[in-house]
């Protein structure tokens, strides 16, 4: 059977297991999640199982496996110097004692060549060091150079595994060989336990620096250790025939110390393993978050730009989610000078409007609109705003043309052109009337909801009353606009200042245009191009600036081609809320705790770019360029805060490697047991191994799930984990325990331990985790200079001669080269230590980065959901985020309400407040005083008795509001009229709660400013309509009768119709009848104002 344990850190229920069952094996599982769901993505889990298969540990998707296989070779490229090290060391060693020999003369030759191999294989090691060295800092830099080459840098990161795996092999080989020799060559007893010492580190730093999957590394440590015993039982008989005596002991006690040194390595490369499939798994989500980040960061541009010019987007962008300190809000405007200013309504809309249903009419708007949008970017026209059927737009400002006003003219004129259009579609009589006035500007927005970019000023009210002016399918234009024109058009006089008072008073001449003298060439492709180039540029430099690396803004040329290849400018804005709609989705992911859950953010048009990735960046292994800078000497971070981190942060797989303490003594215990007699003494180790158990308990039971059995044990585990101190002081007692029951159980009974047993004492110790790589070395020195001292303090069988010899007397010079094997071991083992720490902290570096990019990406989703809350209403929004990411915008937004309160509120007197004199910085004081105002009316949307009250826009001092437009809170035909009609009554309070806000606003501004408030009720149509740029609208009778209550209210008065009079006196407000009011299109209308109001709405 096979068993699987959830990995610690990542919390996954099992509805199989019981609530008190506790699963424990000596190592945890890491189940790992490559991204798949339920559209098909890749996925890849990590399996875990018992028996055979634990040396088959792998991804289940092949793919994934392969690359994870080229990461774990890069990143462990590192540790490579630690073996090429030790293989130099063995080989310096044996050639010293090969020259120190003095052998019998049949002997003699084979010492020479010992030797002389010996220092061959010295060069030898030390050759293929420095060669791997200078490959891979050459293949880096070939890397490096790559310009976004995906066939070149891949073949450069498979020229270096390749020549990586084969000079492996080889000085791995050289290795072996080399210590089989030392065994064969001039056997002894001194030589074969010296070789054996050395054939213990070997094997252990097979599995740990090597980059070889780990059934090649148990293949070949299983092979050598056969073959060092077949070696060391060959050598045994003499030419006679005989053995040894102890022979058989001797091959178990080797056999038990060999195997202990692979368990060793077997422990640690387990554990690296999990902590390396992890930082894999890390570093493959940190390029997709980066990519993730980076499409968020052009969505929130896309999003912005589409209400937005980008002079205004950028300030507001950094401003989003900062604190404003100062007495007034802050408010985005700046003016303009020589601006030409659109006014274009649709003629006979009202007829269309009641005859389609409201799916057909906002597609028909749209369809008109999104042709219009796509006539002011020919035109270079910003569109300001939709109003209902109206359509303005400006041209000159943000950026100044000196064409400004023909460009307007022509696109009055193709407006005029695209409204046959839907004539003919609709059988209709509609028409456009077009007004165009040239002047000054105030650019910018109010307000704090539903942002939408305006401009204010006098000349665009005349240029409004040059279009109310003006004749359906004709082009009206001032006088000076005209001298803007130059010859560019025949005109005719059109005496617009004999129709509108407001003209007259300004003196200003009126025009229509005839016809263009000469057509222009439009700058729709040239122009285009050159846009897209230079904008593709700019977003890849803005990219760059976050991403440092080289690699990086290789990636970010990738996103922003993607980017800018699926933008079409013509219905981009509907894609860019479904790209955001998946991208907020999956931020949500990236910050999960559960890594199965997780989904990969990349989407099925990036899996080009996820190869690309995957084959360039990830294989690469841990990146270092962005780690941060240490000490030299003691490996810490320079950054006190930052070492400060990392001592707190706990790697909950590290840990296991503590059972590398209670795994040694055990094998020491059984080889003690296997080569000498019982002795009492060895009763020590059973209950300190019980307690080398005990702590790795203590040190690990806080990362299992579903142990309730053993919960005080987790809480003093997550105590103890929860401390550094505590930690580090649970690792120094579990070495004390393992040397103190080694030299008592073991180096008591024979005066002192074998140099081999020392080796497995040091390897285990240098395990161990939690320790600096300097208290790691410090241990070790203190434990080598005790197991060396200890043959010089009794004259008993030397350091260099295994227990199951027995020679009589010290041999002063096998001492020394005994204690020199420990003390080289203590040096590799230390050296291993300092580049594992270096390895941790790399690791770590990268994990602190990908957690500041989680929060990065957390809050640009944040951020982009605020910031699409700020465009459209929360329903609408919503709408979008849910919407198929493969629906695209197919389907527009349209939804028929039947019963929606509409409220029109305006500041009558604020025309005679606002002025463009100096002192009023040309009228940008008055508007930050309208800024106010406007922004404690939305505010007032925040409270939450007025969560269903909408605001739909702002039309100069004007504001527009309604209620009952969430489709999922719409009223059932069977309910009463109090529960129906709630919302209303909410819209009362509303426009009630209004008119406190702007007296208390009057009380410290010393002003008297006052509402003109109109409130209707009936059916309407709510949509989304523009091609570029989203404007949510609502259309119908009820829009329109509610508009004129409050154009022909009173200044101070809420005036409401019959209708709505009716049902808001169920709710227990009084009413004023006013009498026989005209109203555009409707004639003579029964209307009311609110008197008193005795509601109690709730």
């Amino acid at each position: 059977m096979s068993s699987s344990i959830n990995m610690p850190v990542k919390k996954a229920s099992n509805a199989n297991r019981s609530a008190g069952e506790c699963r424990s094996t000596s190592l945890p599982l890491e189940t790992v999640s490559d991204g798949n769901d339920e559209t098909g993505q890749a996925t890849g889990r990590a399996s875990w199982t018992i028996g055979t298969k634990v040396i088959h540990r792998a991804f289940d998707d092949l793919a994934l496996e392969e690359l994870y296989q080229k990461y774990c070779q890069r990143s462990r490229e590192s540790d490579l110097d630690c073996f090429f090290l030790t293989g130099c060391l063995v080989a310096v060693h044996s050639a010293i004692s090969f020259s120190l020999k003095q052998p019998e003369q049949e002997l003699q030759s084979r010492v020479l060549v010992g030797a002389g191999v010996s220092s061959v294989v010295a060069v030898a090691q030390a050759s293929l060091g420095f060669y791997i060295r200078g490959r891979k800092k050459k293949n880096s830099a070939v890397e490096q150079g790559v310009d976004g080459g995906h066939q070149q840098a891949t073949a450069a990161a498979a020229a270096i595994v390749t020549s990586t795996g084969r000079l492996t092999y080889a000085a791995w080989l050289l290795a072996n060989v080399l210590i089989l020799g030392l065994v064969a060559v001039v056997p002894s007893p001194d030589q074969g336990t010296r070789a054996l010492t050395w054939l213990l580190l070997i094997n252990f730093l097979t599995c740990v620096t090597l980059p070889l999957r780990l059934r090649v590394c148990l293949f070949l440590t299983s092979i050598v250790s056969l073959l060092f015993l077949a070696v060391s039982a060959f050598t045994s008989w003499d030419e006679a025939g005989h053995h040894r005596p102890t022979l058989h002991q001797q091959l178990m006690g080797e056999t038990i110390l060999l195997v202990g040194s692979i368990s060793l390595g077997l422990v640690a490369y387990l554990v690296a393993d999990i902590r390396l499939r992890r930082a894999f798994l890390d570093t493959r989500q940190s390029f997709e978050m980066r990519l993730t980040i980076e499409s968020q960061a052009r969505e929130q541009e896309q999003l912005l730009l589409s209400v937005l010019p980008e002079h205004v987007a950028v300030k507001m962008r950094q401003d989003l989610g900062t604190a404003h300190d100062g007495q007034f809000k802050k408010i985005y405007m700046s003016r303009h000078e020589n601006v030409s200013i659109l006014f274009a309504d649709i003629v006979g809309f009202t007829a269309i409007s009641s005859t389609y249903p409201a799916s057909e009419l906002v597609h028909i708007l749209n369809e008109l609109f999104a042709r219009f949008d796509r006539l002011s970017q020919r035109y270079h026209q910003m569109r300001i705003k939709i109003l209902g059927d109206c359509y303005y737009c400006i041209c000159g400002a943000p950026v100044e043309r000196p064409d400004h006003a023909v460009l307007c003219v022509y696109m009055g004129l193709a407006m005029i052109d695209a409204i046959k259009c839907v004539r003919e579609s609709t059988s209709s009589p509609v028409d456009m009337r077009v007004g165009i006035h040239t002047g000054a500007v105030l650019a910018g927005v109010l307000g704090q909801r539903q942002w939408q970019f305006d401009v204010y000023s006098q000349d665009v009210e005349l240029a409004n009353k040059m279009e109310s002016s003006g004749q359906p399918g004709r082009v009206h234009v001032s006088s000076r606009t005209l001298s803007f024109l130059g010859d560019e058009f025949e005109v005719e006089a059109a005496h617009g200042e004999k129709r509108e008072q407001v003209l007259r008073m300004a003196g200003i001449e009126t025009y229509f245009i005839l016809r263009a003298r000469n057509q222009i060439s439009h700058p729709a492709e040239e122009e285009s191009k050159k846009m897209v180039i230079d904008h593709t540029e700019a977003a890849t430099v803005a990219i760059t600036k976050v991403l440092p690396s080289r690699f990086d803004q290789e990636a970010a040329a990738v996103v922003v081609n993607t980017v800018c290849q699926t933008s079409d400018p013509a219905d981009g804005w509907c894609g860019c809320f479904q790209r955001c709609s998946k991208v907020d989705k999956t931020s949500l992911l990236v910050v999960g705790e559960v890594a199965g859950e997780n989904r990969s953010l990349l989407r099925p048009s990036r899996l080009n770019e996820q190869q690309h990735f995957g084959s360039v960046g990830i294989a690469r292994g841990p990146s270092t360029s962005s780690t941060d800078p240490t000490n030299l000497l003691t490996q810490t971070f320079v950054d006190s805060e930052r070492e400060g981190k990392y001592r707190l942060h706990r790697d909950p797989t590290a840990v296991y490697n503590l059972l590398a303490l209670p795994l040694a003594l055990t094998w020491l215990a059984f080889f003690a047991l296997a080569t000498s007699p019982w002795n009492p003494v060895y009763v020590v180790f059973f209950p300190v191994i019980a307690g080398l158990l005990l702590l790795v308990v203590v040190g690990v039971a806080d990362t299992w799930e579903n142990c309730d059995s053993v919960g005080q044990v987790k809480k003093l585990s997550a105590l103890v984990n929860g401390k550094l101190g505590l930690r580090c002081c649970l690792v120094v007692l579990g070495i004390l325990l393992l040397v103190g029951a080694h030299l008592s159980g073991q180096g008591f009974s024979r005066a002192f331990p074998c140099p081999s047993e020392a080796s497995l004492v040091l390897i285990s110790v240098a395990m161990v985790p939690h320790l600096a790589s300097y208290f790691k070395g410090t241990f070790l020195l203190l434990l080598s200079a005790t197991y060396i001292c200890l043959p010089w303090l009794h004259y008993q069988p030397s350091l260099d001669v295994p227990c199951w010899f027995h020679r009589d007397g010290l041999h002063t010079q096998e001492l020394i080269l005994a204690s020199c094997v420990l003390l080289v071991t203590s040096l590799v083992l230390f050296s291993l230590a300092r580049q594992l720490e270096s390895t941790s902290r790399s690791l770590y570096t990268n994990w602190a980065g990908i957690e500041e990019q989680r929060e990065r990406a957390a809050d640009l989703g944040r951020r982009n959901q605020a910031l699409l809350f700020n465009i459209l209403p929360a329903h609408v929004a919503q709408h979008f985020l849910r919407k198929d990411i493969h629906q695209r915008d197919e389907q527009l937004y349209s939804q028929s309400c039947t019963s929606v309160g509409v409220l029109f509120a305006s500041i009558p007197n604020f025309s005679e407040f606002y002025s463009e004199e100096t002192v009023n910085n040309q009228g940008l004081e008055c508007l930050r005083f309208l800024n106010e105002v406007i922004s404690d009316f939305d505010a007032l949307l925040d409270q939450s008795q007025f969560s269903e009250m909408t605001k739909i826009k702002t039309i100069g001092s004007t504001y527009m509001a309604a209620s009952g437009l969430n489709i999922t809170q719409q009223p059932k035909e069977d309910e009463d009229i109090l529960t129906r009609w709630k919302h209303l009554a909410l819209l009362v309070e509303f426009a009630l709660s209004m008119q406190r806000t702007l007296q208390n606003i009057n009380d410290q501004s010393f002003n008297h400013f006052v509402l003109r408030m109109g409130i209707n009720h009936g059916p309407t149509t709510a949509g989304v309509i523009g091609a570029t740029k989203p404007h949510y609208d609502i259309w119908g009778n009820a829009v329109n009768v509610a508009s004129r209550m409050e154009s022909t209210g009173k200044a101070g008065c809420i005036q409401v119709t019959e209708e709505t009079s009716t049902i808001l006196r169920h709710f227990g407000y009084q009413f004023e009848q006013r009498g026989l009011v005209f109203v555009k299109g409707k004639g003579q209308l029964l209307t009311y104002y609110l008197i008193e109001s005795d509601a109690s709405v709730t």
